[in-house]
Protein backbone atom coordinates (compact mmCIF):
# COMPACT_ATOMS: atom_id res chain seq x y z
CA UNK A 1 0.00 0.00 0.00
CA UNK A 2 3.45 2.43 0.60
CA UNK A 3 4.23 1.77 -2.74
CA UNK A 4 0.49 2.77 -4.00
CA UNK A 5 0.59 5.82 -2.62
CA UNK A 6 4.05 6.44 -3.25
CA UNK A 7 3.33 6.31 -6.87
CA UNK A 8 0.49 8.71 -6.66
CA UNK A 9 -2.08 6.58 -6.89
CA UNK A 10 -3.85 7.11 -3.55
CA UNK A 11 -4.65 9.76 -1.51
CA UNK A 12 -4.95 7.62 1.42
CA UNK A 13 -5.42 4.46 2.68
CA UNK A 14 -7.33 3.03 5.67
CA UNK A 15 -6.25 0.20 8.51
CA UNK A 16 -9.31 -2.73 7.84
CA UNK A 17 -7.80 -5.56 9.97
CA UNK A 18 -4.93 -7.13 11.04
CA UNK A 19 -3.11 -10.36 11.52
CA UNK A 20 0.01 -11.64 13.42
CA UNK A 21 2.53 -15.11 13.47
CA UNK A 22 2.11 -17.74 15.46
CA UNK A 23 3.38 -21.34 16.48
CA UNK A 24 0.93 -23.35 14.40
CA UNK A 25 1.58 -27.02 15.15
CA UNK A 26 -0.05 -30.61 14.73
CA UNK A 27 -2.62 -32.28 16.84
CA UNK A 28 -0.99 -35.66 15.89
CA UNK A 29 2.55 -34.45 16.87
CA UNK A 30 4.27 -36.24 19.43
CA UNK A 31 5.19 -33.02 20.59
CA UNK A 32 1.07 -31.58 20.64
CA UNK A 33 1.26 -32.08 24.57
CA UNK A 34 4.71 -30.37 24.95
CA UNK A 35 3.58 -27.33 22.71
CA UNK A 36 -0.01 -26.74 24.18
CA UNK A 37 1.79 -26.71 27.76
CA UNK A 38 4.74 -24.60 26.97
CA UNK A 39 5.78 -21.73 28.91
CA UNK A 40 3.29 -22.91 31.29
CA UNK A 41 5.51 -23.37 35.20
CA UNK A 42 8.05 -26.34 34.61
CA UNK A 43 7.45 -27.03 30.97
CA UNK A 44 9.58 -26.35 28.06
CA UNK A 45 9.69 -22.71 26.01
CA UNK A 46 8.19 -23.52 22.10
CA UNK A 47 11.54 -22.06 20.97
CA UNK A 48 13.23 -25.25 23.05
CA UNK A 49 10.58 -27.90 21.91
CA UNK A 50 10.79 -27.04 18.49
CA UNK A 51 14.89 -27.61 18.78
CA UNK A 52 14.16 -30.80 19.62
CA UNK A 53 16.03 -33.95 17.43
CA UNK A 54 14.28 -34.72 14.95
CA UNK A 55 11.77 -31.94 14.96
CA UNK A 56 9.66 -31.55 11.69
CA UNK A 57 9.46 -27.35 11.44
CA UNK A 58 7.30 -26.09 7.79
CA UNK A 59 8.28 -22.92 6.26
CA UNK A 60 7.48 -21.63 2.47
CA UNK A 61 9.94 -19.75 0.51
CA UNK A 62 11.67 -16.52 1.85
CA UNK A 63 12.84 -15.79 -1.77
CA UNK A 64 9.06 -15.52 -3.58
CA UNK A 65 6.56 -15.70 -0.29
CA UNK A 66 5.93 -13.22 2.43
CA UNK A 67 4.96 -16.06 5.01
CA UNK A 68 8.55 -17.31 5.13
CA UNK A 69 10.26 -14.04 5.48
CA UNK A 70 7.88 -13.23 8.11
CA UNK A 71 8.65 -16.45 9.80
CA UNK A 72 12.77 -15.48 9.98
CA UNK A 73 12.03 -11.82 11.09
CA UNK A 74 10.34 -13.59 13.75
CA UNK A 75 12.43 -15.96 15.02
CA UNK A 76 15.46 -13.42 14.47
CA UNK A 77 13.09 -11.12 16.99
CA UNK A 78 12.57 -14.40 19.07
CA UNK A 79 16.51 -14.73 19.85
CA UNK A 80 16.72 -11.12 20.98
CA UNK A 81 13.52 -11.34 23.14
CA UNK A 82 14.44 -14.61 24.59
CA UNK A 83 18.28 -14.53 24.79
CA UNK A 84 18.90 -16.92 22.51
CA UNK A 85 21.98 -16.41 20.23
CA UNK A 86 21.36 -17.43 16.82
CA UNK A 87 17.57 -19.25 17.83
CA UNK A 88 16.80 -18.27 13.95
CA UNK A 89 19.64 -20.63 12.55
CA UNK A 90 18.94 -23.85 15.38
CA UNK A 91 15.04 -23.67 14.15
CA UNK A 92 15.16 -22.56 10.83
CA UNK A 93 18.52 -23.66 9.33
CA UNK A 94 19.96 -22.40 6.30
CA UNK A 95 18.54 -19.27 4.72
CA UNK A 96 16.98 -21.28 2.13
CA UNK A 97 16.27 -25.06 3.79
CA UNK A 98 14.76 -27.18 1.31
CA UNK A 99 14.20 -29.73 4.27
CA UNK A 100 11.44 -27.26 5.84
CA UNK A 101 10.17 -24.96 2.68
CA UNK A 102 6.78 -25.96 1.44
CA UNK A 103 4.01 -24.12 -0.87
CA UNK A 104 1.86 -21.83 1.99
CA UNK A 105 -1.37 -24.19 0.96
CA UNK A 106 0.42 -27.27 1.72
CA UNK A 107 1.81 -26.18 4.98
CA UNK A 108 -1.72 -26.21 7.34
CA UNK A 109 -2.43 -29.74 5.11
CA UNK A 110 0.75 -31.56 6.14
CA UNK A 111 -0.63 -30.13 9.69
CA UNK A 112 -3.61 -31.57 9.17
CA UNK A 113 -2.17 -35.05 8.17
CA UNK A 114 0.36 -34.89 10.91
CA UNK A 115 3.48 -35.26 8.20
CA UNK A 116 4.80 -32.04 9.82
CA UNK A 117 5.03 -31.16 13.83
CA UNK A 118 4.15 -27.71 13.47
CA UNK A 119 5.30 -24.16 11.42
CA UNK A 120 5.30 -20.55 11.36
CA UNK A 121 1.68 -19.29 10.28
CA UNK A 122 -0.53 -15.85 10.08
CA UNK A 123 -3.15 -16.16 12.91
CA UNK A 124 -6.10 -16.74 10.14
CA UNK A 125 -4.67 -19.81 9.04
CA UNK A 126 -4.90 -22.74 11.62
CA UNK A 127 -7.72 -20.90 13.28
CA UNK A 128 -9.90 -21.25 9.92
CA UNK A 129 -9.18 -24.70 10.07
CA UNK A 130 -9.30 -25.88 13.87
CA UNK A 131 -5.59 -26.17 14.46
CA UNK A 132 -3.61 -25.40 17.49
CA UNK A 133 -1.16 -22.89 17.79
CA UNK A 134 1.06 -20.81 20.29
CA UNK A 135 0.10 -17.28 20.35
CA UNK A 136 3.59 -15.05 20.84
CA UNK A 137 4.27 -12.07 22.44
CA UNK A 138 3.80 -8.88 20.54
CA UNK A 139 7.64 -7.88 20.36
CA UNK A 140 7.80 -11.13 18.05
CA UNK A 141 4.75 -11.35 16.64
CA UNK A 142 4.33 -8.55 14.13
CA UNK A 143 0.95 -7.74 14.95
CA UNK A 144 1.26 -4.38 16.42
CA UNK A 145 1.94 -1.14 14.94
CA UNK A 146 3.44 0.43 18.20
CA UNK A 147 6.23 -2.11 17.64
CA UNK A 148 7.96 -0.79 14.39
CA UNK A 149 11.01 -0.02 15.73
CA UNK A 150 11.28 -3.02 17.74
CA UNK A 151 10.92 -5.47 14.46
CA UNK A 152 12.98 -3.50 12.56
CA UNK A 153 15.35 -4.55 14.00
CA UNK A 154 15.17 -7.80 11.87
CA UNK A 155 16.55 -8.22 8.53
CA UNK A 156 17.61 -10.39 6.01
CA UNK A 157 19.22 -9.57 2.37
CA UNK A 158 17.94 -11.44 0.24
CA UNK A 159 19.70 -11.00 -3.32
CA UNK A 160 21.96 -8.39 -1.99
CA UNK A 161 18.44 -5.67 -0.89
CA UNK A 162 18.17 -5.51 2.77
CA UNK A 163 14.28 -6.39 3.61
CA UNK A 164 13.31 -5.77 7.39
CA UNK A 165 9.22 -6.21 8.37
CA UNK A 166 6.35 -4.39 8.58
CA UNK A 167 3.33 -4.82 10.84
CA UNK A 168 1.07 -7.21 9.30
CA UNK A 169 -2.03 -4.62 8.94
CA UNK A 170 -4.25 -4.69 6.20
CA UNK A 171 -5.20 -1.30 4.60
CA UNK A 172 -7.77 -0.26 1.94
CA UNK A 173 -7.79 3.02 -0.46
CA UNK A 174 -9.67 4.49 -2.64
CA UNK A 175 -7.51 4.85 -6.31
CA UNK A 176 -7.42 8.25 -8.05
CA UNK A 177 -8.45 6.80 -11.26
CA UNK A 178 -11.26 4.31 -10.42
CA UNK A 179 -13.76 3.99 -12.77
CA UNK A 180 -16.53 4.63 -9.93
CA UNK A 181 -14.47 6.28 -7.24
CA UNK A 182 -18.35 6.63 -5.25
CA UNK A 183 -18.52 2.95 -5.50
CA UNK A 184 -14.89 2.61 -4.10
CA UNK A 185 -15.18 5.30 -1.06
CA UNK A 186 -18.50 4.04 0.00
CA UNK A 187 -16.63 0.49 -0.13
CA UNK A 188 -13.87 1.82 1.95
CA UNK A 189 -16.53 3.19 4.34
CA UNK A 190 -18.21 -0.29 4.91
CA UNK A 191 -14.90 -2.42 5.33
CA UNK A 192 -14.53 0.71 8.04
CA UNK A 193 -17.70 -0.08 9.70
CA UNK A 194 -19.41 -2.37 11.78
CA UNK A 195 -20.67 -4.84 9.47
CA UNK A 196 -17.15 -5.52 8.17
CA UNK A 197 -15.27 -5.82 11.63
CA UNK A 198 -17.97 -8.81 12.25
CA UNK A 199 -17.23 -10.78 8.69
CA UNK A 200 -13.51 -10.37 9.21
CA UNK A 201 -13.42 -11.23 12.89
CA UNK A 202 -15.52 -14.29 11.64
CA UNK A 203 -12.15 -15.42 9.36
CA UNK A 204 -10.11 -14.71 12.65
CA UNK A 205 -8.71 -11.47 11.39
CA UNK A 206 -8.51 -8.89 14.44
CA UNK A 207 -9.21 -5.11 14.47
CA UNK A 208 -6.25 -2.70 13.15
CA UNK A 209 -5.94 -1.64 17.02
CA UNK A 210 -3.67 1.85 17.00
CA UNK A 211 -3.04 1.26 13.29
CA UNK A 212 -3.57 4.77 11.53
CA UNK A 213 -4.34 5.81 8.40
CA UNK A 214 -1.23 5.54 5.95
CA UNK A 215 -0.75 9.04 3.49
CA UNK A 216 1.54 9.41 0.80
Amino acid sequence: MRIVLRAGKAKRADPIARTEIVIAYSPQSKYAAALGKSGGGGTAPWWQILQSPGFRFGQTDPNTDPLGLNAIFTMQLASDYYHQPNLDGKILGQFINPRQIFQEPQLMARLQAGQLDASAAYKTQPAALGLPSIQLPAEINLGETNMMQQYQRASVTPNGKVRHPSPLVFYAAVLNDAPHPALAKRFVDWLNGQQAKQVLAQYHYDTPGDATPLMP
